[in-house]
């Protein structure tokens, strides 16, 4: 099968498992074993994510999935190496993370899409190079996205991949806001870089005391202003006084999700 011929991913994955008399799947056994099985095709499914098969009730493949949910199926026109080349695309995630909540996306990310991640400071360009999707992950700190250096500096070599940058802040998505932020991080040939917001959280405990006294010395300036003229960030930053709160919500990479999959 040619690149070319593959346009809908969805759809022709979708095609062959529906006419497909027989399928393997792959999954891990109660001993955590690796175990690949015959299987008739599925009764039903939903997009490819999601398919149902029928078992007998001697079989110990549902105790297996209850235990472990992770699994892969596939067909023999799946393992032709011109189709696989298209279909199973790499992708690998890297995150700059200080207080925890990059790190927490970037991991969710990986069990959603099964890609390789890890720390942008430990990135090798040249093993970087040989990933289809590269998705960039980091705080905002004074308008600047963490880690972003390294995209900046190496675009020129990686720019024919596919490239997505999320970015996590503690204060509310706000429209506006977060085109500033793109605008400020994403310039010249990265203006088509694909960008993502996430919201983080605060916890001023944990914070360095540079962070803490800028923080306190931000929210003494604020507490000044007139309440009703508060932007969506000055009010969050005003609530968040003394508290400890965790905003972090998987619901943030569904539109992440689905880009990488189109």
């Amino acid at each position: 099968m040619r690149r070319e011929k593959i346009r809908n991913q969805e759809k022709t994955i979708g095609n062959i498992a529906d006419k497909a008399n027989m399928i393997l799947i792959s999954y891990i056994d109660d001993e955590g074993f690796p175990v690949t099985k015959a299987m008739l095709k599925p009764r039903e499914r939903n997009g490819i994510r999601e398919f149902w098969f029928s078992t007998n009730t001697s079989s110990n493949k549902v105790g297996c999935f209850k235990k472990n949910s992770k699994a892969s199926i596939y067909h023999g026109k799946m393992l032709n190496s011109e189709f696989t080349e298209v279909i199973m695309k790499k992708g690998i995630i890297l995150y700059t993370s200080k207080y925890g909540a990059t790190k927490k996306y970037a991991n969710w990310l990986m069990e959603e899409t099964g890609f390789d991640c890890m720390q942008t400071k430990t990135a090798d360009l040249g093993k970087i190079s040989k990933y289809d999707v590269i998705i960039l992950g980091g705080g905002i700190y004074a308008s600047g996205i963490a880690g972003l250096s390294f995209l900046k500096k190496n675009y020129s070599a990686i720019k024919d991949r596919k490239i997505i940058v999320f970015c996590v802040g503690a204060s509310p998505y706000e429209e506006l806001d977060f085109e500033q932020i793109v605008e400020h991080n994403l310039r010249g040939d990265m203006k088509e870089v694909k960008c993502f917001y996430c919201r983080g959280a605060w916890d001023e405990e944990s914070m360095s005391f540079k962070d803490k006294t800028l923080c306190k010395m931000l929210q003494k300036a604020v507490s000044k202003k007139d309440p009703s003229t508060y932007e969506v960030w000055e009010k969050a930053l005003m609530c968040a006084v003394g508290q400890k709160c965790d905003w972090t919500d998987k619901q943030y990479l569904i539109p992440i999700i689905k880009f990488i999959e189109n």
